[in-house]
């Protein structure tokens, strides 16, 4: 439920930009553990796409899945075990924007 302090930590950022770091910025919200067939979950990632509109950057959900615990079982990460799995992908396309964000 942490889309529910999402507001308050905008906020926050807002506040610290406005008295003490004008450059903050917000590189983007990274959903984790999306199901999108849960209400809540739909709900919530439909309340994160209203962001864009802030210009924030709301990258592809990351879906839930028992890989991640199957990997962590193993003691290794779900992209060593499952590679080519959307969660892996997803988790590749994250780290190729974070290298070439400018």
């Amino acid at each position: 439920m942490a889309v529910d302090g999402l507001g308050d930590l905008l906020e926050t950022v807002a506040s610290v930009r406005e008295h003490y770091n004008p450059g903050l910025a917000i590189l983007g919200v990274l959903p984790t553990k999306v199901n999108r067939r849960h209400k809540n979950d739909a709900a919530y990632m439909a309340f994160l796409e209203t962001l864009k509109d802030s210009g924030i950057t709301v990258f592809d959900g990351i879906p839930f899945s028992t890989q991640f615990k199957r990997a962590a079982a193993h003691g290794r990460t779900v992209i060593d075990i499952f590679p080519q799995r959307l969660g892996s992908l997803r988790y590749y396309n994250i780290a190729n924007h974070l290298i070439n964000h400018e």
